[in-house]
């Protein structure tokens, strides 16, 4: 999750949907449980360099024990650009996550 956050934010930005499956079954939306909300930002804390954690908006679903939908907003204006992940700045390109190479970083300061 972490490196498609810094890759949306390296780009354009846009909407990351957890608890919705890419299989294609009949009920694509399977739901996660709260503690998910926890790990992503544990993991985009923990990862991005600088740590930057996206706007998330859980959508509960009704007669599914607590189960939600995660909308994460990647919003490149929020974010400090670039957002690194082990010292490298991905990039999404053509729907999927890239690397940016020759990337030059200054210190922050």
């Amino acid at each position: 999750m972490p490196v498609s956050v810094a890759a949306m934010a390296n780009s354009y930005g846009g909407l990351i949907l957890v608890g919705v499956t890419e299989s294609n079954v009949d009920d694509r939306v399977v739901g996660v449980p709260e503690g998910t909300i926890v790990q992503i930002v544990n993991g985009c804390h923990q990862t991005l360099e600088p740590p930057w954690v996206p706007e998330i908006v859980p959508l509960p679903l009704p007669e599914t024990d607590g189960r939600m939908v995660l909308v994460v907003r990647v919003d490149p204006a929020k974010a400090s650009r670039p957002l690194l992940v082990q010292d490298a700045a991905p990039m999404r390109l053509h729907g999927r996550n890239s690397v940016a190479v020759d990337v030059h970083v200054f210190p922050r300061g």
